[in-house]
């Protein structure tokens, strides 16, 4: 009776598993759903002996709970505003003590490569679509996608660039280290996820990209430099034809050219135009730490104390005159909207609303929001409902000080009808400097350092660093392995990733496929 509940137990948690690999860059609730029925089976399953054992036996899980207990401890001390978004994102870390005490076949872990890799690219071909506006963001289909991945597919763009180019990694890693037979699909896969990278938003994933690619050449700069050559030649090629070709790349380039002369190189900022936000929070970061090295402000402090600091030192917060032109009646959608109206409430961001008369029989009806800067060619597109209007409108973000914009609202009908009105315009606007709200100062190890201190800093490195100790020890293809955990480990550079659902998902699901399966 016992072997046979273990049997099904281990057969539910090899198909969540697998389901897993499929959810995670579709669907945050479903992965959610998923996560707590592999915990729920955990406990279900016991061995807790063993458990212990394994976890004892890893020094990176140990380090995984010193840094959920560091941050547990770190809610005692400090402004603790924004403590318990925190606290529920780091212990999502615990989940790698999940997985891995976890007995995973080598076919389990295959199958979630396979379905990880598959949903990758079945959103990389959407955002490709959306991009070039052959479809509508998938958002204007189905109301429970977020309406922050509007030019992406399943989610917000700078999270589905980085998954791309993981996914994209994992296939050249296939490609030149396995007997595979599927060469032509990884080659295809790899080009598609990189025209999807190098054409949509999101510089963390091209920066990723790149480190991840140029890294990698490096394991065959003795071994086989024809190689290296290649890889390097294919990189540095690609970078080229996009930044000819796509006025994303284009753009981002430039701008993170801008951010080196005006915000770098130009100490004395004689010739400055704005400041970058990761600049603004690199500055206030660090003005702080230097106060309290040791143990930081605390758990959640940091949106707090950057509203506090800043409160009678910025901007006003920016208003626009609404736009003329009066009512424009759309009766098939039984909804009137008047004067148009953009405002803003914190900095990089604006919120696009309007008043509205609307009849009670159809309070969902829909919106499309899209905006530009002026003299650009591409659109970035939201979806609004009459809900987002009348509460605190829609949030957009992506907008850069100091930067003018032109802006358009579209109605859709709900599913009452089949109809949808003309593009009208609203008034063009500029953004600029207004209160930072920000709650995360776009870089982990900041962050951590900021909040925790040294104590949290050395906690949270401790672990990428065991984990790459761990990884080193395995006798074939070790290097590749590790390029995982760097890889991660970069991208924290640019934001505070190890906090963001998807993200810590992807790797917590990764690093168990990389640290037990056997790639042949």
């Amino acid at each position: 009776m016992i072997l046979k509940l273990n049997n099904i137990i281990d057969n539910i948690k090899s198909i969540l598993f697998i389901v897993l690999g499929l959810s995670i860059p579709i669907s945050v609730a479903f992965s959610n759903i998923i996560i707590i029925a592999l915990t729920i089976l955990w406990l279900i399953e016991g061995k807790f002996q063993y458990k212990l054992k394994e976890i004892l036996k890893n020094k990176w899980m140990l380090a995984i709970i010193s840094l959920v207990m560091i941050y547990a401890i770190g809610l005692f001390w400090g402004e603790n505003d924004n403590s318990i978004w925190v606290i529920k994102r780091v212990s999502l870390l615990l989940f790698f003590l999940v997985l891995g005490t976890f007995n995973l076949e080598q076919s389990t872990l295959k199958r979630g490569l396979i379905c990880f890799l598959t949903s990758t690219m079945f959103s990389a071909v959407l955002a490709i679509l959306i991009n070039f506006e052959v479809i509508f963001p998938l958002n204007n289909y189905l109301s429970i996608i977020s309406s922050h991945s509007s030019l992406s597919a399943f989610t917000t763009y700078n999270y589905h660039n980085i998954l791309l180019a993981f996914s994209a990694f994992i296939c050249l890693f296939i490609l030149i280290e396995t007997k595979t037979k599927f060469r032509l699909l990884l080659v295809l896969s790899i080009l598609i996820y990189t025209y999807s990278i190098f054409t949509e938003d999101g510089r963390a994933g091209q920066l990723l990209y790149i480190f991840l690619f140029g890294l990698y050449s490096f394991k065959w700069f003795k071994k086989k430099p024809q190689l290296f050559i290649l890889i390097i030649t294919l990189l540095l090629t690609s970078n080229i034809i996009f930044y000819k070709y796509s006025k994303v790349f284009n753009d981002q380039v430039n701008n993170i050219s801008e951010i080196i002369k005006y915000d770098i190189l130009d100490i004395n900022n004689q010739n400055k135009k704005y400041e970058d936000i990761r600049v603004t929070h690199t500055k206030h970061s660090f003005n702080h730490i230097k106060n309290k090295p040791f143990f930081g402000y605390g758990t959640g402090s940091y949106g707090s104390i950057l509203k506090r600091t800043q409160i009678n030192n910025v901007d006003e917060i920016i208003s626009f005159n609404k736009a003329e032109g009066g009512w424009h009646d759309h009766k098939k959608c039984e909804i009137q909207v008047f004067n148009l109206t953009s405002y803003s409430v914190d900095y990089n961001t604006q919120f696009l609303g309007g008043d509205f008369i609307i009849n009670d029989e159809t309070p969902y009806n829909r919106f499309i929001i899209r905006y530009r800067e002026i003299g650009k060619e591409k659109w970035i597109y939201r979806r609004v409902t009459n809900e987002d209007i009348l509460n605190k409108g829609r949030k957009i973000g992506g907008l850069e000080t100091g930067k003018a914009y032109e802006w358009s609202i579209q109605t859709l009908c709900n599913n009452k009808y089949n109809w949808k009105s003309d593009w009208i315009p609203g008034p063009n606007f500029i953004s600029k400097n207004v209160i930072l709200k920000h709650t995360t100062p776009h870089n982990n190890y900041l962050y951590t350092f900021f909040e925790l201190g040294l104590l949290g800093l050395t906690s949270m490195i401790s672990i990428f660093l065991l984990q790459i100790k761990s990884l080193s020890n395995f006798k074939k293809n070790n290097f590749q392995r590790i390029l995982l955990t760097l890889g991660f480990m970069f991208i924290m550079l640019f934001d505070s990733y190890l906090f963001i659902f998807t993200l810590v998902c992807f790797y917590i699901y990764f690093y168990t496929i990389f640290s037990n399966y056997d790639f042949n």
